[in-house]
């Protein structure tokens, strides 16, 4: 049994109930501090990473500015760089990731108003922020059920992803100046949860059918341009959730580098649902990776969708395709990794994220920072 694909089915809903709940609270609390900080960053580890670099791209386009993302590690370099009075938001959803702990931290260090998302109200990313956030996706206590990589299930996570990204894209959008670029995307957004719930069917069919026929494959180019590309960096993630080699690029970039190295053996697979990437796409599928013998794969996402739907859809469809790539495997679809030393990778998990420890050195600013 797919179980991630079963969690697939249960996003509409999840989304909906943030939306409702949590998304209140975003608007309340822009509303108390004002939209326009002196700055925005987003940071997080992993899917929540990813999440802030979807949001900052989105937002970008709505005419946002200001608003940066960042891994949570890069605040160690970065927070002398932050101002006082930065809005800086952190996402951790089981709220244990070290990494994040230390950014929000640092950022509150440097005098920035810290917002936290998480799915835990009672973790410890709560109490180094000034605000925080709980995504109701799940009972907070199955956080902990599994040893390291579930929420519910011991599988590769695809609802705390979108439920963050939603969050975040709330956050980021309203943090633009008003407009008509910025009101349409809010109103897009709004309407997630229903058109994603509409899509859905297509989206799995597709998925299935794209995966169909494809050959055996050793590893994975995802690929796409600006603000898709990371989404390509989530798909990767998907992908090697399965334990299936993958890396997410740049569709110009791979030119220049992933393809002096691929042959009959990689899949490459195109994020290329407008017209700006598209071109591109079949331009480099025409000039030679079928001399190579590459194998290609084109995910669409479903026509007519809102701009920010379409984002959701995209994630949605990479998520079922590698879950289907990874069938035609043989991997265990029930099991964290394809079930491929499953053990051994958690046990190496707990020991370099969970059991890692936020030094002291990292507790303040660097010197010569300027203090607060």
């Amino acid at each position: 049994m797919d179980l991630m694909r079963s969690e697939i089915r249960e996003q509409p809903a999840a989304l909906a109930a943030v939306r409702d709940r949590v998304g209140v609270r975003i608007r309340a609390a822009l509303a108390e501090e004002g939209p326009q900080p002196a700055g925005l960053r987003l940071a997080g580890c992993g899917d929540m990473h990813f999440a802030a670099e979807i949001a900052r791209a989105w937002a970008r386009l709505a005419g946002a500015r200001g608003i940066e993302a960042h891994r949570s590690m890069d605040l160690r370099w970065e927070a002398a760089t932050i101002a006082p009075r930065e809005r800086v938001v952190v996402a951790s959803f089981s709220g244990r990731t070290p990494r994040t702990i230390e950014a929000a931290r640092l950022a509150r260090a440097a005098g920035a108003r810290v917002w936290a998302i998480t799915g835990n109200a009672r973790s410890p990313v709560t109490e180094v922020a000034d605000r925080v956030f709980v995504l109701p996706t799940g009972p907070a206590e199955t956080l902990a059920a599994h040893r390291y990589a579930g929420y519910h299930a011991n599988i590769p996570q695809t609802k705390t992803f979108a439920a963050t990204l939603w969050a975040e894209l709330a956050i980021a959008l309203g943090s633009a100046p008003p407009g008509a670029a910025r009101d349409r995307a809010l109103a897009d957004l709004d309407a997630v949860p229903e058109a994603l719930a509409e899509a859905l069917p297509v989206l799995e069919a597709e998925a299935e059918e794209t995966a169909a026929g494809l050959p055996p494959i050793a590893n994975a180019l995802v690929l796409a341009s600006g603000p898709w590309l990371p989404l390509a960096w989530y798909g990767a993630a998907k992908l090697l959730e399965y334990a299936i080699p993958a890396s997410g690029q740049c569709i110009e970039e791979v030119n220049h580098l992933e393809a002096f190295v691929s042959d009959a053996r990689t899949l490459a697979i195109f994020v290329a649902p407008d017209e700006r990437s598209r071109t591109r796409a079949d331009d480099l599928i025409a000039a030679g990776f079928e001399e190579l013998g590459v194998a290609a794969a084109r995910i669409r996402t479903q026509a007519g969708l809102g701009s920010i739907a379409s984002v959701f859809a995209m994630a949605t469809s990479l998520a079922l395709f590698a879950s289907h790539v990874a069938q035609r495997l043989g991997r265990d679809l029930g099991r964290w990794v394809g079930g491929v030393r499953t053990e051994l990778i958690e046990d190496l998990s707990l020991r370099t994220i969970r059991g890692s420890e936020i030094r002291d050195a990292f507790a303040e600013p660097p010197l010569g920072s300027g203090g607060l």
